[in-house]
């Protein structure tokens, strides 16, 4: 009996991380450069033979290193390439969503941070989400419309939102006190709506 190859394919986070990088491009690569391109140590390689074993990765000798692209003719590619496109589509509906929600409440800003910023989210991590209003009334309303809309997002998305909602002044005083909260959104946030964040807190 044939083996499964799904399970060989996608086994790994590192096969999956490493196909992300390789699909999109249409050149071949180094190994070195391929483990940077998906964030991953040199220790890649070995995924990479791997993959190349499978027919889903060419492998080419060249004078001192191997060269590594993705194979479109594997018959498993055009999946490939459809799930990399579908996970493409939620990070984009995600966002999209939570656009139109900080639209609706007036906010001034919002955008992600932490974890799901950085590209380090974990099955269980939830998506931190900040968003900036102009008054105590307008942060009340804007906390309940994330609140509300939480479990829609987990439903459809499998995302957990933990929203931060700030009045400007209030994010203001953090952003003069050096807080660990305003230093880590100046570092990581990604915005989704309004004006860019350093605008707005002067950070």
């Amino acid at each position: 009996m044939l083996f499964d190859a799904l399970d060989e394919v996608f086994g790994r986070r590192s096969n999956v991380r490493l196909l992300r990088a390789l699909s999109p491009i249409d050149y071949a690569v180094s190994g070195r450069e391929a483990a940077r391109l998906a964030g991953l140590s040199h220790r890649a390689i070995v995924s990479l033979d791997d993959l190349a074993a499978l027919g889903v990765v060419h492998r080419r000798e060249t004078a001192g290193q191997h060269l590594y692209s993705f194979n479109r003719e594997h018959a498993l590619a055009p999946a490939v390439l459809e799930l990399f496109a579908a996970e493409h589509r939620r990070t984009t509906a995600i966002l999209g969503r939570l656009k139109e929600l900080a639209g609706a409440a007036g906010a001034a800003y919002a955008g992600v941070f932490g974890s799901g910023a950085r590209g380090e989210a974990k099955p269980k991590s939830d998506l931190d989400v900040i968003v900036l209003v102009e008054s105590p009334e307008s942060r009340r309303a804007a906390y309940e419309s994330l609140v509300a809309a939480s479990g829609r997002l987990q439903e459809e998305f499998g995302v957990r939102l933990s929203p931060v909602v700030l009045t400007l002044d209030q994010a203001r005083e953090q952003a003069r006190e050096r807080g660990t909260l305003m230093r880590d959104l100046v570092r990581d946030a990604r915005r989704v709506h309004g004006h860019p964040l350093e605008e707005l807190i002067g950070g």
